[in-house]
């Protein structure tokens, strides 16, 4: 009789109603059959069996789609990310080179340090107030270097006993290499050589000398335009030795230097 009734479950499972979820492909349960008391112990386990691994499946499912859902976020994101690379190719293959002729104007904020005067009447050093200057200058560029010619002033008061101002006018050749960081932005390094006139006003009148002169900085620029940049930078001037008077009696200047911060404006024609 047992016999019998295990092979009736058995074939009744052939015909069980199988109820579905949507999903990747679906979720489906066993249902028992209506057997009632009549159910074998046999017959039951086979069926929690069959729904335990039903119930595996369904969260491999799930997991699976999980896992989809990942592929499809990072798929877009990898298509978003070609379509910007894209855009960027096309931009620099339609980008308009400009001219590598520029001009440029330069304002300058000025400390010209202490100075060692030497004569009997002026043996000390010599502080100076806070200075101005101006520059123009013209070049070329050449990838990421800059060769220009330049033409400055800058000028500050003299803390001192009958004497007044003092002028420095810098004739120089100039060489600039820029390394680009971000964007429009690159940091740069500057030297230039070149001649100084240094004037000074005595209480008689003004007195200038010539003599050879050697800067360095750094800075920042950063592309405006196609044609408009700005440069920010801080420079170091240095100027040779320099004798006034007739018979160079009057006065002796050793170790006159400068510190400026430059703002520029470039132009490219």
């Amino acid at each position: 009789m047992k016999k019998i009734l295990s092979t009736a479950a058995l074939s009744a499972l052939m015909f069980t109603t199988v109820t579905t979820t949507p999903g990747i492909a679906g979720n489906m349960k066993i249902m028992p059959p209506d057997l009632g008391a009549d159910c074998s112990t046999d017959c039951q386990d086979q069926i929690d069996r069959l729904n335990s691994s039903q119930a595996r499946q369904d969260e491999q499912l799930e997991g699976l789609e999980e896992s989809q859902i990942r592929q499809d976020k990072n798929i877009r994101a990898n298509a978003a990310n070609i379509q910007a690379n894209l855009q960027e190719i096309d931009r620099l293959k339609t980008r308009v080179v400009k001219n590598p002729w520029y001009v440029k104007a330069t304002t300058q904020l000025t400390w010209m340090g202490s100075m060692d005067l030497d004569q009997a009447r002026y043996g000390y050093q010599a502080d100076t107030d806070t200075g101005y200057g101006f520059g123009f200058s013209a070049g070329r560029q050449f990838g990421n270097l800059r060769i220009e010619g330049e033409l400055a002033g800058r000028t500050a008061d003299i803390k001192g006993e009958d004497l007044s101002d003092v002028t420095i006018s810098t004739a120089m050749l100039n060489g600039f290499y820029g390394v680009p960081v971000y964007g429009p932005f690159s940091v740069y390094g500057t030297a230039g050589a070149g001649t100084a006139k240094v004037e000074v006003e005595f209480p008689n009148g003004f007195d200038s000398e010539v003599t050879f002169a050697y800067k360095a900085g750094a800075g920042v620029a950063m592309d405006i335009t196609s044609t408009v940049a700005m440069d920010l930078g801080y420079e170091y001037l240095r100027v040779g030795d320099v004798e006034f008077g007739r018979n160079h009696d009057l006065l002796r200047v050793d170790d006159l230097k400068n510190s400026a911060i430059n703002a520029s404006v470039r132009y490219s024609f």
